[in-house]
């Protein structure tokens, strides 16, 4: 091949390579969730004296960075609602999916299951679960804003007037369920700094 071509191969490959950071730095978007975080929220006087911690890992799933999946490690959270659910005792970890909808802004959905452990060689019951839908806004290149609405659903039948709001047991609320509680919430996030030893 002539010298010409391969300076033309190279600069195409390195096009390629580059370009999802291109993509990210001149579309207007300045802000890049992927990371570790660390998130909390405020204590709620007469119900939560102490602050809510919950850590959290978000990872591009497409070279564009605009669609992202997170694991949620709660690291304080209550194990379930004491009028309700008071024989939940695990909150396992949580996913996450975030969704480019502008600059500096990404639409998301988390959900959180509350389970009542079970004997050994047996599976956990999950009495209930939560969802956490709403936006995450880019104060900082090292903090975020995820604000929105938590909707709680039942996993089980006949307790204080609820039902079984996912009858297939596939993890999600059947169609046409509607939560039985919602509640506005906001989290604030950093992103974990490298720390000197």
């Amino acid at each position: 091949m002539k010298r010409s071509t391969w300076i033309i191969i190279l600069v195409v490959l390195g096009i390629v390579v580059a370009s999802p950071p291109l993509l990210r730095a001149h579309d207007g978007h300045d802000c890049d969730i992927a990371g570790a975080w660390v998130g909390s929220s405020p204590a709620i006087p007469g119900i939560y004296p102490i602050p809510q911690l919950i850590t959290t890992t978000i990872t591009p799933t497409d070279p564009t960075g605009k669609r992202l999946v997170g694991v949620l490690q709660p690291v304080n959270t209550d194990i379930g609602n004491p009028f309700l659910f008071p024989d939940s005792d695990r909150v396992p970890d949580t996913v996450a999916t975030y969704v480019r909808s502008g600059p500096g802004t990404y639409r998301f959905t988390w959900i959180v299951y509350y389970v009542k452990s079970a004997p050994p060689f047996n599976r956990g019951q999950i009495l209930m679960f939560f969802t956490f839908s709403g936006t995450t806004k880019c104060l900082d290149a090292n903090t975020v804003s995820m604000s929105g609405v938590i909707s709680n659903w039942s996993n089980v039948a006949d307790r204080d007037n609820l039902h079984d709001q996912d009858k297939d047991d596939d993890g999600l609320p059947d169609a046409g369920e509607v939560p039985f509680f919602t509640l506005p919430f906001e989290f604030t996030f950093n992103r974990l700094p490298l720390m000197t030893p």
